[in-house]
């Protein structure tokens, strides 16, 4: 496979491309919360208690919150929430069948990404590719699931081809109210407030235009991962 473009990875939606070079420059945790972001991205597609709860344990794993033990048990859970959808207590006639092919995809990518042993890349190939195939093949569900995980592997490692560079003094410095900021939508889960950020990070002098513009642009996709708040918490999140 011909490697993807600096100008195809910002502003193109070849999936394929993308997650080769994810492949290269992803941790591990970074592949663990794209998996659940290409699910939260659908949520409201798991409509069994136990999935949802569930996915949350998942997620807190894939950020570092959670042990084996949980994830364990929420694997557990996510496959008695789909053998419900499957089992007679299910009402098949309150939905569509077109409804009924999703639920159960989004369910079965649930199973996939709270695999507790397999390696996160492999994570990444199974998720991914489940949800982007339901029985009915439909042409809309492809093209919305490959833009939204297109998103995601953007927020999650911004732009591969150039590396940001954030001087300890200015963390501890000019940015230290950006720091903050960063750790409370962390913390709350409160990713809508990145334009926020983004006001705090120009009233700070910050040395990167290219963290302020990911924060701010219109329509963004931001979630666990972002790599603008993994910066300012000093996360890797590349290889």
């Amino acid at each position: 496979m011909a490697m993807i473009s600096e100008a195809e990875w910002l502003g193109g939606n070849d999936l394929a491309g993308m997650l080769d070079l994810f492949a290269r420059k992803g941790d591990d945790r970074s592949m663990r919360l794209f998996a659940c972001g290409c699910i939260r991205d659908l949520g409201h597609l798991l409509v069994e208690p136990r999935a949802r709860k569930a996915f949350l344990s998942v997620e807190r794993y894939a950020a570092g919150l959670a042990d084996q033990a949980e994830l364990q048990l929420a694997h557990l859970e996510a496959k008695r929430a789909l053998q419900h959808l499957h089992g007679p207590h299910f009402d098949r006639n309150s939905v569509t069948w077109e409804v009924f092919s999703r639920l159960i995809t989004v369910h079965e990518a649930l199973v996939l990404a709270s695999t507790s042993r397999a390696d996160p890349w492999v994570i990444v190939q199974a998720t991914s590719q489940r949800l982007l195939q339901t029985p009915l093949h439909e042409r809309s569900w492809w093209a919305r699931v490959n833009k939204g995980q297109c998103d995601l592997l953007r927020d999650l490692l911004g732009n591969p081809f150039r590396r940001v560079k954030l001087p300890v003094v200015w963390l501890r410095g000019q940015g230290r109210d950006a720091v903050l900021l960063a750790q409370t939508i962390d913390h709350e889960r409160s990713h809508d407030e990145m334009p926020v950020l983004g006001d705090a990070l120009i009233d700070a002098d910050c040395p990167e235009p290219a963290m302020v513009r990911h924060c701010q642009e219109a329509g963004g996709s931001h979630g666990r991962g972002c790599w603008v708040i993994d910066r300012l918490l000093r996360r890797t999140g590349r290889r």
